[in-house]
């Protein structure tokens, strides 16, 4: 399987200390590719934010937050939870005003999902407030624009985004102590999807890239610590997944299992495929069909016997759309729609039926009773050898990753990753 290589617009630093700092972006960058307001413009503090935040509904828990345009206006937007409720709140980041203040009507589901993060973020011995504190402490004088859920070296941290004039900085914060984790100073990257796929093939003679993601772990996408790639050998028999820093290109994990005979049929068809366009051209052709959104993960798959890349987007409200990208031609050839986090379904892939016989719900209570303990951070629909399945992905409260298919058809696991 060849990839054609395609000039590289990924330029990622690392500030001194504390903080990675974005110089230039791209592809690999993420979602801090899009317009964001000068610091200066930022007039309300997203700490101030909060305080609107704990006065409007004192009683719910801040799920997800970040900034967003709302029509010509610049607003921290939040997502809240408690019990069954569900809201949204939009305040303006120049005057304050609340513009928007809702609650929002989910599915059983999306709903479930939501509670499960409520659930997981209750564990954590830092708060989101006292994450933004400590990053504030780092960098004197930044502006917060967004606080996400990740995971560090398979630890929660909460990464606290800042404008620092026209830097964009991103600290990270164990969360666990509160403390601000030190990044290693490896210099800077020049690493795209392709830079990183024609990177391992390099370095792993007798297996070839099919997958590369942005290793986020929340399903949030623009993490900039790790790249994850799954290989497959040759011959289909066995997985590699490997993970580099994607600021220095080192290797930070490599796994080797072995599969199921069905399975490896299905890789080794994958890798005697010689796709005409690589990772990079179908990150950018699904980006394009969906303005503002910013691509956080592409696979390389068949689907009803046509090769493909699957493509999942986030926009700027932190909905997950999956874009099918002809591997040939390079053509959009189906979407379809999931919500980060662990909420909705896609649009049926092809050859799945409309009513299966295991439902969504059914199959994350599968999931968790096979893996007690652990917790849902996103769900999808998919397409295997053995029919259509839910993808199950769970969390644990450490950050380890298991991803488990549900086959729709029985309620069977027929695959298994941990990570």
């Amino acid at each position: 399987m060849k990839f054609d290589r395609f000039p590289t617009a990924a330029r990622l630093a690392l500030a001194a200390g504390a903080a990675l700092t974005i110089t230039t972006t791209s592809l690999a960058a993420g979602d801090d590719d899009r317009p964001l307001p000068p610091a200066q413009n930022i007039n309300v503090k997203i700490d101030d934010a909060l305080t609107t935040i704990r006065g409007l509904a004192p009683a719910m828990k801040v799920v997800d937050s970040g900034i967003a345009r709302h029509g010509d206006r610049w607003v921290h937007q939040f997502r809240l939870n408690r019990n069954s409720t569900v809201k949204m709140v939009k305040i303006d980041c120049s005057t304050g005003e609340v513009v928007v203040n809702r609650r929002l009507s989910l599915s059983g589901s999306k709903l479930s999902s939501i509670r499960q993060t409520t659930r997981f973020i209750d564990t954590l011995a830092t708060t989101r407030q006292e994450a933004i504190d400590a990053a504030m402490a780092s960098l004197p004088g930044g502006r917060v624009y967004e606080v996400e859920l990740d995971d560090f070296n398979d630890q929660p941290v909460w990464k606290v985004k800042m404008l620092d004039g026209s830097r964009r900085v991103i600290v990270l914060v164990n969360a666990g102590s509160g403390v601000v984790i030190k990044q290693p100073t490896d210099g800077v990257a020049d690493l795209s999807f392709d830079d990183i796929a024609a990177r391992a093939n390099q370095m792993f003679p007798g297996f070839e890239t099919v997958e590369v993601e942005l290793d986020d772990d929340r399903g949030f996408d623009d993490s900039l610590s790790k790249y994850e790639v799954e290989m497959s050998s040759t011959d289909g028999t066995r997985e590699r997944e490997v993970k580099f820093s994607a600021s220095s290109g080192a290797v930070v994990r490599d796994r080797i299992k072995t599969v199921s005979q069905s399975n490896a049929s299905r890789n080794a068809q994958i890798v005697a495929a010689t796709p005409a366009i690589g990772f990079t051209t179908a990150g950018m052709a699904a980006a394009d069909s969906r303005p503002g959104s910013f691509v956080h993960e592409v696979e390389l798959k068949f689907e009803d016997g046509l090769l493909v890349y699957e493509v999942e987007l986030f926009d700027a409200d932190a909905a997950s759309v999956e874009v099918y990208v002809d591997a040939t031609t390079g053509l959009v050839v189906r979407t379809g729609s999931t919500i980060p986090g662990g909420g909705g379904t896609p649009g049926n892939p092809p050859g799945s039926p409309s009513n299966g016989s295991v439902t969504l719900d059914q199959a994350v209570a599968i999931a968790l009773a096979a893996f007690p303990g652990l917790s849902v951070r996103e769900t999808s629909q998919d397409v295997e050898d053995a029919g259509p399945v839910w993808e199950v992905k769970l969390i644990s409260s450490g950050g380890a990753r298991t991803d488990v298919q549900v086959l729709i058809a029985t309620g069977q696991i027929v695959r298994v990753r941990e990570r």
